[in-house]
This record gives structure tokens, C-alpha cells and sequence, in this order.
């Protein structure tokens, strides 16, 4: 019968605040579980600290060889700093510090 409370509860509030029943129920769980409304942090990006790490290094590496590509760039840093990383995390780091011309020199060798 407790059950039963609960769910029209639910049901009431949903209608209510106008969302869905299945939020409703899970704000409900989260008031029991942890005694707050308030959403869970978000974790976000967990990687780029890897990168950021050897912030000076990369910086300094497309400022004496600018015409590198993201796989050189990467396999110069695994070979420098023992940090194996993706092209996809030098484009990210290049584009978190507004430096496009690696971006448009690799989209160019890749006929894009």
C-alpha cells in the first residue's frame, strides 16, 4: 500500500511541474538516496590534463616547427615526454589555446 502511495505521489508531482513521470520518480529516489534534489556533478573532460601537462613543450614544438602534423606532433611527444596520446587530444589542446593552423594544414594533407 506504501508502494502504491509513493507511485501517485510521483504521479502528482510530474503532473505538477510538468515533466515526465520517470523524473518525477527518480528526483523522488534521489531525495531518499541522498537526501537532495540537486543533480550529480557532471565528471566532464577526465584527459586533458594529460596534455596540458606538457603544455610547454607542444607550445614550443609548433612554434619551432610549425608545419607539423597531429601524428607527428603525437609521436614526437611519445618520444620526448613517454606520453602516448591521439591526434584527436593535439587537436583539442591546439584548439583550447587558438592555434588553427595545425588544424588546417592536417585537414589539408587529409584532402578534407
Amino acid at each position: 500500500m506504501a508502494a502504491i502511495r509513493k507511485e501517485s505521489m510521483s504521479c502528482r508531482a510530474a503532473r505538477q511541474f510538468k515533466v515526465s513521470y520517470a523524473s518525477a520518480i527518480r528526483w523522488a529516489a534521489a531525495m531518499r538516496e541522498r537526501g537532495s534534489f540537486a543533480p550529480l556533478t557532471m565528471r566532464g573532460d577526465t584527459r586533458s590534463r594529460r596534455v596540458e601537462a606538457h603544455a610547454d613543450y607542444l607550445l614550443r614544438l609548433h612554434r619551432l616547427e610549425p608545419d607539423l602534423t597531429l601524428a607527428e606532433i603525437c609521436a614526437r611527444l611519445e618520444r620526448a615526454r613517454g606520453e602516448k596520446v591521439s591526434p584527436s587530444m593535439i587537436w583539442r589542446f591546439f584548439d583550447r589555446h587558438d592555434i588553427y593552423s595545425v588544424h588546417a594544414k592536417t585537414r589539408k594533407s587529409l584532402g578534407l
